[in-house]
């Protein structure tokens, strides 16, 4: 019988592996241990959601290929869709209050 632990340790690393080889995002050390934590945790970065393993993505700057976080495939869709553009999200986070306000 194979140990649950055992083998969510493995997913863990196959998807830390996965991304640095379809990508060719370098992690360092210090990443990779914050990336195993975050990713045993469930929990994302932006919303604070405890999630399935499955549905937690590894975030990175698409430019410079950085590690960002850990985070939801919820959240990481909103930063896809807005292209990591601060300014389109300020304006999302401005449009939503005008309207709560009135």
């Amino acid at each position: 019988m194979v140990d649950p632990n055992k083998r969510f340790e493995e997913l863990v690393w196959m998807r830390i592996k996965n991304l640095r080889n379809q990508l060719k995002v370098q992690f360092t050390q210090k990443e990779i241990g914050v990336i195993y934590e975050k990713l045993t945790s469930g929990t994302c970065e932006i919303c604070g959601k405890k999630v399935e393993f499955r549905n937690l993505s590894i975030d990175h700057d698409h430019r410079t290929l950085k590690f960002r976080g850990v985070i939801c495939s919820h959240c990481n869709h909103i930063l896809g869709e807005c292209n990591d553009d601060t300014r389109i999200l300020q304006n999302c986070i401005a449009y939503i209050e005008k309207r709560v306000a009135s």
